[in-house]
């Protein structure tokens, strides 16, 4: 399957790639910041299969599923 990157975006200072593989639009996040998310609880499933999503929101939406600091 080809990956063809249709662009990138910055949210709340995190550069990230949306690509299309399979007929599917995802959102690829700078790797500098996937071990943020993955210690801080994010749902990465939502930057899987975006569809015609606004993908700012989609990460808003990762953003919002973090722990927040005590």
């Amino acid at each position: 399957m080809d990956t063809k990157d249709l662009g990138t975006g910055i949210y709340a200072g995190v550069t990230y790639h949306v690509i299309e593989k399979g007929g599917k639009k995802y959102i690829s996040p700078d790797p500098n910041f996937l071990s943020m998310f993955t210690q801080n609880g994010a749902n990465l499933h939502l930057l899987d299969d975006i569809g015609d999503k606004d993908p700012d929101e989609v990460m808003e939406a990762l953003f919002a599923t973090m722990k927040k600091p005590e």
